[in-house]
This record gives C-alpha cells, structure tokens and sequence, in this order.
C-alpha cells in the first residue's frame, strides 16, 4: 500500500475519544462536559488541518452510538487513515477513513495504537520512530524510540510530523 506521507501538511493524533462520557477522559483534559470536549477538539483540528491535508489517527476515535459518529467525523477536516484502537470496534468508523489499518510503517516512523515491543520491531523498523497512543500520560518510560501522540499531551491538539521530528 502507498499512502502518501508528506511533511507539510500531515498530523499525527489519537485517543481522541468523542463521545466518551466517563469523567476520567474530559474533566482530566479540562473540560466541563463531554459536549465542551468534542467541539473543542473539532475546532482545535480544523484550525490546522486543512481538507486536503492528511491526519492518521492511531486510535480510540470515538465512543458515540451510531447517530454520533455521524455528526462528528464529517466535520473533521483532512484525508484521514485510522490506524486501530482498542475501542475503535464500531465498523461505522470505516467510511470516514481513507484506509483502516493495524500498524503502518513509512520511511522513519511506525504507527501504531499500542507501543510495540523493541523485541517484536520487524529489523526495517529498528531506526524508527515508534509514535503511539493508548497511554493517557507520560510514556518515557518507553525510551527514546517513542512518542506518544495522544491528543491529551499536546493541549488538545494535532501534532504535525515536523513537531513531533524536531521533539526527538
């Protein structure tokens, strides 16, 4: 598969959690109601993402019944590649993505939900830039071959390839 990955105009985000109505996820990203949370985030995206700009988004995307899912993902600017979470298992996702995936790798990045193992890093992999989500939090735990792109850690906001390249 070649997906196009091209420095000026592509950001990198997950764990967006639209829809989450467990306190834990907006309360700890400053909000004071789910609804506050996803209009944010929908306006923090399109401030930087332009339609014809590309957003992989390793996972957690939303947690909305059906009729949500709907009225949230139409709004989100950008060619967008959904790289899976483990709560992306409403397949009404699909359609709003470019292509669905488990793991992508392109040139010195892989992307994935969940950090992978250096031990389990296929060797095309082994000078790559792990960026990941699932952690809501530091992860540096992990060492300097990851980065985790959760939407959490970047007040609220995408993260551009060149951000996250001139951070490590």
């Amino acid at each position: 598969m070649n997906i196009s990955l091209k420095n000026n105009n592509t950001y990198i985000t997950s764990d967006t959690h639209f829809g989450h109505r467990k306190e834990f996820i907006w309360q700890a990203r400053g909000f004071n109601s789910i609804e506050e949370h996803d209009e944010i985030l929908i306006q923090n995206w399109n401030k930087r993402v332009r339609p014809q700009d590309s957003v992989y988004h390793l996972g957690d995307v939303c947690l909305q019944p059906e009729t949500m899912i709907d009225k949230i993902l139409p709004r989100l600017n950008g060619k967008k590649y959904l790289i899976l979470g483990n709560h992306d298992i409403n397949k009404k996702l699909f359609p709003y993505f470019e292509k669905v995936l488990s793991i992508y790798h392109y040139r010195d990045f892989v992307f994935s939900h969940v950090p992978i193992h250096p031990a389990q890093m296929e060797f095309k992999w082994k000078n790559c830039l792990m960026c990941h989500g699932h952690i809501h939090g530091d992860s540096s735990f992990l060492g300097d071959k990851y980065f985790n792109v959760n939407i959490e850690l970047n007040n609220n906001e995408l993260w551009h390839v060149e951000e996250i390249r001139k951070k490590k």
